[in-house]
């Protein structure tokens, strides 16, 4: 709201095309954006459902008058959803509105919030040619005896979510296989029947749009559904963006000697900050993975494609060029998962190291590495080139691995850690974690007690950021104060270099870590 507009602004989405599951958390992501930000836009959202009977908080299945088989066998969805009423059908021909609005700041009780939106209805049918009214006692809209529009809303601390449908063109027939909103012997009705010819959908959208604004006294702006379903990132991940210079010279750089960036292929949050500084996490063998991680960005159709088994044979040479050129003190070498070759992409570790090593004598060199398939002989071929530093990514707690790195196996991947320091003592070795995917406070600092015992020297806790629509969604944000008692943690148990924040990712700042000099290892 602001001096030039007093109405509160609500920005509206039209929805099509998809599940009524995915509408849902659409829904919940605009609810927890209103929770959060105070100041944030309303929202409401039209929709035209594929089939599916919905069943309120307290619906009583007895209502649905077919086995849930043969209901199923129609190409209908049955879902039990966290709103108020009984059952009730949404479906093709049926405007269903999801009005996400704080009641406290539009000083609306529930009663009085039903209330319009019964009379939002009432209104669009009228610009229909239909005369309806509301119910003592009944939620909906009716003409005569027949319900054509129903209401069924949750409230969570003021945030109003799920909402109305108005029956339009809606088939009819799918109404007889429940007792609407619990109710027996009710019949429904539509716009098209009442009028005995074919209604306009989309009219009547616009309409009840346009009846909502002015019932619920707020300014409509149409927006993307992309814009609403972005989650709203707190104040503390928020941070400006760097002079691009550098950065453009970096990617240029990239893009000339055909090299792949770990910080572009992934998507990366700090890309202009550390292409900025002209520091980059250099990806090896190729740029498409043959493992599917839910967070990860990385392309893996162009693996499926035909990449099978092949290297780029020159590759290690023009690593080493771009980091000679860039003058790196610190270089991150790391990799897609290539499963499909004989080594697992080993041996090209092993060769970019020597390269950097003839070519650049004083970098430091780090090496984050997939889990070669958890091959001990891989793991040593990797480092027998010494690099300083070896890296392997734990990202999540053993319970998440499931959801999160579906082809790998947490034991594994601590067992690789364990394979490089008994292979090389004097190596040091680094693993990383996301928080935000939906594990605990208590499973992060078991997850650290259990590199430590595998001689774990440095780690890494970051927020996970969702890198694009494909990838899992964030679990939470976690406050940074969380992730300085992580650091906290991690000291006390003995690591030598803990980078814990909202920012922080395995090779963020890499340059940062001085313990290859400062423990003395040999280059």
């Amino acid at each position: 709201m602001n001096a030039s507009n007093p109405k509160p602004e609500c920005l509206h989405a039209h929805i099509s095309g998809l599940s009524y599951d995915k509408v849902l958390a659409i829904q919940k992501t605009a609810v927890s954006k209103l929770k959060n930000t105070p100041e944030s836009p309303f929202y409401l959202f039209t929709v035209e459902h594929n089939p599916v009977f919905t069943l309120g908080r307290n619906a009583d299945k007895s209502n649905l008058l077919f086995p849930e088989a043969h209901i199923k066998a129609q190409n209908a969805e049955i879902i039990q959803t966290d709103r108020g009423g009984d059952v009730t059908f949404h479906g093709p021909g049926q405007i269903v509105a999801y009005p996400i609005l704080n009641l406290k700041i539009l000083k609306l009780p529930l009663k009085k919030y039903i209330g319009l939106l019964e009379k939002t209805m009432i209104d669009t049918l009228v610009t229909c040619g239909i005369s309806a009214i509301s119910r003592p006692g009944l939620t909906g809209v009716w003409v005569g005896n027949e319900k054509i529009g129903s209401i069924g809303v949750h409230v969570s601390k003021w945030i109003s979510y799920h909402g109305l449908a108005l029956n339009i063109n809606t088939g009819l027939q799918w109404f007889q296989m429940i007792n609407p909103c619990g109710l027996n012997n009710i019949r429904m009705t539509s716009v098209e029947k009442l009028r005995g010819n074919h209604a306009d959908f989309s009219g009547a959208c616009s309409r009840l749009i346009s009846a909502f604004s002015m019932n619920f006294k707020v300014t409509i702006r149409e927006t993307s559904l992309d814009r609403i379903s972005r989650p709203e990132y707190p104040k503390w991940l928020k941070t400006r963006l760097p002079k691009i210079g550098s950065s453009l010279y970096v990617s240029g750089l990239l893009k000339k000697l055909n090299l792949h960036s770990v910080c572009q292929s992934a998507k990366c949050p700090n890309i202009f900050e550390c292409f900025g500084k002209k520091t980059a996490a250099f990806m090896i063998l190729g740029n498409a993975c043959t493992r599917q991680c839910s967070f990860c960005s990385v392309d893996h159709t162009l693996y499926q494609s035909g990449m099978n088994g092949k290297l780029d044979e020159n590759e290690p040479q023009r690593v080493a060029q771009a980091i000679k050129k860039m003058k790196l003190a610190h270089s991150v070498i790391t990799s897609v998962t290539r499963d499909d070759l004989p080594d697992k992409g080993a041996g090209q570790f092993c060769l970019t190291v020597r390269e950097i090593r003839n070519l650049c004598p004083d970098t430091v060199i780090e090496i984050l590495t997939p889990d070669f398939c958890g091959i001990r002989e891989l793991v040593e071929k990797a480092i027998s080139s010494n690099p300083h530093i070896f890296n392997h990514n734990l990202e999540t707690v053993p319970r998440l691995y499931n959801k999160v790195r579906p082809q790998a196996s947490y034991r594994r991947s601590l067992e690789v850690l364990d394979m490089a320091k008994k292979s090389k003592p004097e190596i040091i070795t680094k693993s990383g974690l996301m928080a935000g995917v939906g594990e605990t406070r208590e499973e992060i600092i078991r997850v650290l007690k259990d590199l430590r015992a595998v001689k774990c020297d440095a780690v890494t806790i970051g927020q996970y950021l969702k890198p694009d629509r494909n990838c899992m969604d964030v679990a939470r944000f976690v406050d940074p104060r969380e992730f300085q008692e992580y650091k906290k943690i991690a000291d006390e148990l003995g690591f030598r270099y803990a980078a814990c924040g909202p920012f922080v990712r395995s090779s963020y700042r890499a340059e940062e870590i001085k313990l290859a000099r400062q423990t003395g290892t040999q280059s």
